[in-house]
């Protein structure tokens, strides 16, 4: 497969349920995944994984977030934020990944299909 973009969109939570501090912050990554293989007889195959994934919106707002109240820079933010999407949903992700690829590979198919019926 191709090294397409995906998107996903989640809730990510930052300190503990109930306490001062705690909240919920709606976050869109983009990625691309490194397709994994299947096993085989001799080749134990590999899991696929998530490469190149970035924040791009936080409450639907591009950068600057300015979420790290003059504690932290947005690309650290961002870098906490990458690390716990891909600590928590990581297999979410990647599901989601081979659900648009499977979807994108049936429309090329029928496109194809529908092409060489016009072709007749």
């Amino acid at each position: 497969m191709s090294s397409r973009r995906y998107t996903y969109q989640t809730t990510l939570c930052f300190g503990t349920d109930g306490e001062p501090g705690y909240s919920e912050v709606e976050c869109k990554f983009a990625y691309s995944v490194a397709w994994g293989s299947a096993p085989s007889r001799d080749d134990p195959g590999s899991g696929s994984e998530i490469e190149d994934c970035e924040l791009l919106t936080v409450e639907g707002k591009p950068r600057p977030w300015d979420m790290g109240y003059g504690f932290i820079t947005d690309d650290q933010f961002a870098d906490d934020c990458v690390e716990r999407v891909l600590d928590t949903e990581e297999d979410d992700m990647i599901a989601e990944a081979a659900d648009w690829a499977v979807a994108d590979e049936d429309d090329a198919r029928e496109r194809r299909h529908e092409d060489r019926r016009e072709g007749l």
